[in-house]
């Protein structure tokens, strides 16, 4: 991503390094000096003119020359604002781009911190449900050796109930004859 910005960067050149502009801030403020002493002797020029009414604009070669001057510098002197309002829009937008950049970095940074610790976290929850798979596992297990246990113990009581009602039907029945003998013996005796 990185590649592609740097390919289509707006401050690069057809070489891919960035535009060079601080050539040009030096010929800005020779400009800026040139034009400024230009206007200081344009006001002089002018002052004097003023003074002298006999130094009128056809018989003096100097008033069309200020005037000239003028013109020639204020032309100038917005073509020079121009340029400094452009190397200032320049530099400051250098600074955005490096402020973008950092920010876009530090986003990329968080992106990928975000996604080891997503990977971490999916890698956490992969084992723990293996652990809980092996535990319930475990436990189905012990359930259903448990169950087993029981329904032999139940398959065990039910056998020994059948058995204590035969022995209980057993000891009737013998009681029941018991009695009968005694009753008999106790009838022969008298």
């Amino acid at each position: 991503m990185n590649e592609q910005y740097a390919k289509f960067d707006p401050r690069a050149g057809n070489d891919g390094r960035p535009h060079d502009y601080s050539k040009h801030y030096t010929m800005i403020e020779d400009r800026s000096d040139i034009l400024n002493c230009m206007l200081q002797e344009t006001e002089k020029i002018e002052t004097v003119s003023t003074k002298d009414d006999s130094l009128a604009p056809e018989t003096c070669p100097f008033k069309a020359t200020v005037e000239i001057l003028k013109l020639w510098c204020a032309e100038h002197w917005l073509s020079e604002s121009w340029l400094v309002t452009c190397a200032e829009e320049t530099s400051t937008n250098k600074s955005q781009i490096t402020e973008l950049r950092c920010t876009f970095q530090a986003l990329e940074i968080e992106l990928k911190s975000q996604l080891v610790l997503k990977q971490s976290l999916e890698a956490t929850l992969t084992e723990t449900e293996g652990r809980y798979c092996a535990q319930l596992s475990e436990i189905q297990v012990v359930i259903s050796s448990v169950e087993i246990q029981v329904q032999q113990i139940r398959d065990d009581m039910e056998c020994q109930n059948s058995e204590y009602e035969l022995l209980l039907d057993i000891k009737i029945h013998l009681e029941n004859e018991i009695e009968v003998y005694r009753r008999l013996l106790d009838g022969e005796g008298r």
